[in-house]
């Protein structure tokens, strides 16, 4: 039932918790979370009524009308008292911190954020430092040719360097093979951007390479800093 990413996503989630999955679509993940006894109840929560509908018809096709509850909601704002896990994936990265942010008041009794952003992953890790959560976990899968990364974060205080805002503190000591392998694709990307500005001459080009080769040149150390172990 769940792709790769869900599953990534479903182990991050703490055992026993109540937990709900913002931007739900089918709910195939709170369905999956209840059917494996890993959480006592679960909410599926969508601002949009297709998604809920659909998401219902799953829930009664399993059977589990009484532990995992569609609930219509634009993000947090109907978020359950008993909620103590949300999970928000599938969106951008601005949307997300954006839901957060809207909604700080609440999460004062939340214990964990589970987050998979499709883009601007950077400005989440910065929003939820902001918000007085620490990233104890980031993991980065890869399903279907694309690389996704997964935090889970939890009530604490950390700051990070500019670096790891950027590539991830967790994903950068870990080094795993995955990390490793979406570095090299944005390495070649870099690569491919920097020999094509170095054919025009322009000087409106001069900051931009310079901002790119500081990239690729990051890219490179953090990756020869795990080949060398």
């Amino acid at each position: 039932m769940l792709s790769d990413r869900l599953q990534a996503i479903a182990k991050l989630v703490p055992y026993n918790s109540i937990v709900a999955d913002i931007g739900t679509d089918h709910g195939y993940l709170p369905i999956a979370l209840v059917k494996a006894n890993q959480v006592s109840k679960a909410y599926a929560m969508d601002i949009n009524e297709g998604p809920l509908l659909k998401a219902q018809e799953n829930i009664r096709a399993y059977g589990l009308d009484k532990q995992v509850m569609p609930l219509k909601s634009s993000g947090l704002e109907h978020l359950p008292k008993d909620v103590k896990v949300v999970v928000i994936a599938g969106m951008g990265g601005i949307l997300i911190s954006n839901i957060l942010e809207t909604s700080k008041q609440k999460l004062d009794s939340i214990d964990s954020l589970i987050l998979s952003p499709h883009l601007d992953v950077p400005h989440v890790r910065r929003t939820v430092h902001k918000l007085g959560f620490l990233i104890s976990e980031e993991k980065m899968v890869q399903d279907q040719e694309k690389y996704y990364f997964i935090l889970k974060c939890d009530q604490g205080d950390e700051h990070y360097s500019e670096i790891e805002y950027e590539y991830g503190k967790k994903l950068m000591e870990e080094g795993s093979p995955v990390f490793l392998a979406y570095l090299e694709s944005e390495k070649n990307k870099l690569e491919k951007v920097i020999n094509r500005l170095m054919t025009i001459d322009a000087k409106s080009t001069i900051g931009r390479s310079k901002v790119l080769k500081d990239k690729y040149d990051t890219i490179v150390e953090i990756r020869r800093h795990h080949e060398t172990q």
